[in-house]
């Protein structure tokens, strides 16, 4: 007969630290095939309040339990049983759910940053307030691996899915209203039926998504990408989107021409170039002068910026996947909060900028801060001084790049290439993924 660890046949008494270490000890010679060892089962348990971060707790038991604020940081959860559990305050952040059953889980203000949740069953995932009304009140499930994950029926009001990857998802009748989705990748994913009214989709992803019959009454779109999007009985007039140049090339010919006369008198004729919010999907800007222009929520999927001088240039918050920038002059550039997957910065001069003015000299350092540049490559790029807190750089290309001074403080660098990489200077407090021979 398996071991078991002294605890009280009470499933609601509450579990001590000590006794979980004990537990979590007899769970690791489970995994590693000990015949008379037990698996962690804490079924219908009270374990409020404990640290379990970083533990390998694959295959364990946790439905119906009562997990309220527990931190389970960075924990290998993939296969485990949740089914029902109360997970509210509690902080999942970076923790691999692969294949968890989440169904029926309460959410409130849970923490779920950067888990991967793929292929996990959150069917009917919910919390129930004091009034009875049952939804996720303030879940944090930004830059979420939610890929292939069933959703149906999720109530989901007002959670922040930002930049999570919910590609090949389930979302058939989620109430999704008044979420903020910004930069979500929702390729392929399946929309039938879904209430999305209110929400914050810029720079979403919904190539060959199925928006059937889905609500985006108030929804902001701006953006967005939706090649191959298949929308059936869904309304999108009542959403707002991108603008659209009437004659793309003219207009940004005269764009570009009054923006260059503005930077040749300093601001005293011409215009400086305002782009936000336009869509310029695989337009061609190589060796374009965009210095200073504002590009803030523009679409630039597949846009070609190469050797474009984009110094002190506003592209916060812009959509631009696959993006190619090599050998741009980057200096002060502003891509807080972009979606850049897959961007090309090769070669890129982004270290600072010293702007002369009469009150002294300014020093302008790019800004990547809270980006997701998830695959991009930044090879041989002059990146000192760079601003990358809280950015996703997970399998980037950082080889032969100079960070020296940089700033990537909670930046994600896991699976990043870092050959011939320098980071004097840098302030990695509370990165990822870095390893410890670049470290001091």
């Amino acid at each position: 007969m398996a071991a078991t660890a002294p605890l009280s046949d009470a499933r609601g008494v509450k579990i001590t630290q000590q006794q979980l270490e004990a537990l979590i000890a007899a769970h690791q010679h489970f995994l590693a095939n000990r015949a008379d060892a037990p698996r962690l089962d804490l079924c219908g348990r009270t374990v409020t309040g404990l640290d379990f971060s970083h533990h390998n707790l694959t295959l364990s038991d946790f439905s119906r339990a009562d997990l309220s604020g527990s931190n389970f940081r960075g924990c290998d959860m993939a296969n485990a049983n949740l089914f029902g559990a109360a997970m509210i305050d509690s902080n999942f952040a970076s923790a691999n759910l692969i294949n968890s059953d989440l169904r029926g889980v309460g959410l409130q203000n849970a923490d779920l940053r950067s888990a991967n949740l793929r292929g996990a069953d959150l069917r009917q995932g919910m919390v129930e307030d004091e009034h009875g009304n049952r939804h996720f009140v303030g879940s944090n499930l930004r830059f979420a691996d939610l890929r292939g994950a069933n959703l149906t029926d999720i109530l989901a009001h007002g959670a922040d899915l930002s930049d999570s990857d919910l590609s090949n998802a389930r979302l058939n009748n989620a109430e999704l209203n008044d979420c903020n989705l910004r930069a979500a990748n929702l390729e392929n994913s399946d929309l039938t039926g879904t209430n999305l009214s209110g929400s914050n989709l810029q720079g979403v992803d919904l190539t060959g998504a199925i928006l059937d019959r889905t609500d985006l009454t108030g929804a902001d779109l701006t953006a967005a990408i939706m090649e191959g999007a298949r929308i059936r009985r869904t309304d999108l007039t009542r959403a707002r989107q991108s603008e659209q140049l009437v004659d793309i090339e003219a207009d940004l010919r005269s764009i570009l021409h009054e923006h260059q006369r503005w930077i040749e008198s300093l601001g005293r004729v011409g215009r400086r170039a305002d782009l936000a919010r336009h869509d310029l999907t695989e337009i061609g800007l190589n060796g374009a002068e965009l210095s200073a222009a504002i590009m803030t929520l523009c679409l630039l999927k597949s846009g070609r910026l190469d050797r474009a001088n984009l110094a002190m240039a506003d592209l916060s918050s812009s959509n631009a996947p696959e993006m190619s920038a090599i050998s741009a002059d980057l200096r002060g550039t502003v891509f807080s909060e972009a979606n850049l997957r897959r961007a090309r910065f090769d070669r890129a001069d982004c270290s600072p900028l010293q702007v002369k003015r009469p009150e002294g000299t300014l020093t302008c350092e790019a800004d990547f801060a809270g980006a997701n540049l998830s695959d991009a490559s930044f090879a041989h790029a002059d990146l000192q001084g760079v601003n990358f807190a809280g950015t996703i750089l997970r399998r980037a290309n950082l080889q032969d790049a100079d960070l020296t001074g940089a700033n990537l403080r909670g930046a994600d660098l896991t699976g990043a290439l870092f050959d011939g990489i320098r980071l004097d200077g840098a302030d990695t407090t509370g990165a990822i993924g870095i390893p410890d021979a670049y470290l001091d």
